[in-house]
């Protein structure tokens, strides 16, 4: 006994000593890349205040580095999952402003790739590097501040944790599985009925669905339905919801809609992470097929009739989804050029429009607002979506995109990856999915779609109290 202990004694010190090594080594780093943040902020903040005569090119590498930067102190912080809810966040904030710049600035040819496909005037506006910078300073504060909130508490999700076992949460699973059949039972009537053109062009569906009442609410059901599945079931019942969500997934994809499947995917993927899922060669594969096959021929093909697709026309491209996803920079851009042609910034009114228009419905002495003017941002931009940091900067200019991205980190840290029970990350998983919509569209929508939310939970919360079962 005794001369086994001694055996094993230099392995054991050996062994302790490369995991202080290796803890020392992930400090150090860490350290090194919260420095570089927040010179990267710096930097940025003071070519926004000044407009030095800088190239175009170091603004942009300034904003990709800390985007970078960024990524890589999530992914060395312990306490924050690179695929959870800030992960998630962090890196579809980056891709939807900072895609097209990556491409611009990287692959040499890709200007004459991109002018076949795209309308590339607003990427040459004087004022585009002042877009470029605020999307590298939104995406710092982000990155800083969820990684600053993180280190009050480390992530609990034990609880969380996916098993073979049914839990005490069935009542959500089970109302998850009945919002994702309404959403394909919904989906498959108007398709039937002809109310929305699945074969004839994404334009054409696009104009069809506008007229069809609910669908806004379907979609708001699909995204709510698998991360409610996703965050109460068991490995099995997560396999089978999976495989429900596809159902409507293709139908969406088939017809050129890819946010409509992203956003909630992404929601559930962080749900997943936050219940302790790791990555694996599959998840990778998946998300490569996704992101370098999926995107580009949705792209390519979403404008035309399925009837004249030519599989030998279409080409698999790592530039094209980059700058597919990176286009959500054109509205800030535009944004940006308002304010620089003399418009006032609007000083919360697009935030307060949707407040005001939802308290009106409940509240008679308050006057509903009407959808006009300047703070109504659709029209302005029509078809282009668009940024949840260009209507910071549209409210309240830079300050604006700071404190906003303030916020969303400490929301989403506190309430998100400290979920303690699987109600809580399931109500979470739902919001998460509006947010990440939201990147890529006006606030406008957002305080129906909460109000919503609360609403189903309550019900669930209800019927599973009614039945005995805990919540």
């Amino acid at each position: 006994m005794n001369s086994t202990s001694a055996t094993n004694v230099p392995y054991i010190v050996r062994n302790r000593n490369l995991k202080s090594g290796s803890v020392l080594f992930r400090s150090y780093f860490l350290l090194l890349t919260f420095l570089s943040l927040f010179t990267l902020l710096a930097l940025q903040m003071y070519f926004y205040i000044s407009l030095p005569p800088w190239s175009p090119d170091l603004v942009s590498l300034l904003a990709l580095l800390s985007s970078g930067t960024g990524l890589l102190h999530l992914i060395l912080n312990k306490n924050v999952k690179i695929f959870g809810f800030v992960g998630i966040y962090a890196i579809y904030l980056s891709l939807a402003h900072l895609g097209f710049v990556f491409v611009d600035l990287v692959f040499e040819h890709s200007n004459e790739i991109m002018k076949t496909n795209y309308n590339l005037d607003w990427f040459y506006k004087d004022y585009r590097l002042i877009a470029v910078s605020l999307s590298g300073i939104s995406i710092t504060c982000f990155v800083l501040c969820a990684s600053f909130a993180s280190k009050y508490k480390a992530v609990q999700n034990k609880r969380l944790a996916i098993t073979n076992d049914r839990n005490n949460y069935q009542i959500i699973y089970m109302g998850g599985i009945a919002l994702l059949v309404f959403s394909i039972l919904f989906l498959m009537y108007n398709i039937l009925t002809g109310n929305l053109p699945l074969f004839s062009g994404y334009m054409n569906y696009r104009t069809a669905m506008e007229d069809v009442p609910g669908y806004s609410i379907m979609l708001f059901c699909l995204s709510t339905g698998i991360t409610f599945a996703f965050a109460s079931g068991t490995r099995k019942q997560i396999f089978w919801s999976a495989m429900i969500f596809i159902i409507p997934s293709l139908l969406l994809l088939i017809s050129g809609n890819r946010g409509e499947v992203l956003y909630p995917l992404a929601a559930a993927i962080g749900v997943l992470f936050t219940r302790g899922i790791r990555i694996n060669f599959k998840l990778i594969l998946g998300a490569l097929l996704l992101f370098n096959v999926v995107i580009p021929l949705l792209q390519q093909t979403r404008n035309q009739e399925l009837t004249e697709f030519d599989i030998r026309e279409t080409s698999v491209s790592f530039v094209d989804p980059m700058a597919e996803i990176g286009y959500t920079l054109r509205p800030l851009v535009y944004t940006v050029g308002w304010m620089q042609k003399g418009e006032e910034h609007a000083y919360g009114s697009s935030y307060l429009l949707p407040i005001n228009r939802l308290a009106s419905s409940f509240v008679p002495f308050i006057k509903k607002s009407e959808l006009e003017g300047n703070y109504y941002i659709k029209p302005r931009l029509p078809g282009q979506g668009y940024s949840v940091i260009a209507e910071a900067y549209f409210n309240f200019g830079l300050i604006g995109v700071i404190i906003v991205q303030i916020f969303l980190a400490l929301f989403i840290v506190i309430l998100g990856e400290r979920s303690s029970n699987i109600p809580m990350l399931a109500l979470f998983g739902a919001i998460m999915a509006i947010l990440i919509n939201n990147i890529r569209n006006t606030f406008i929508f957002v305080p129906g779609q909460l109000l919503l939310l609360v609403g189903i939970f309550c019900l669930f919360f209800f019927l599973g109290k009614r039945k005995n079962i805990k919540l």
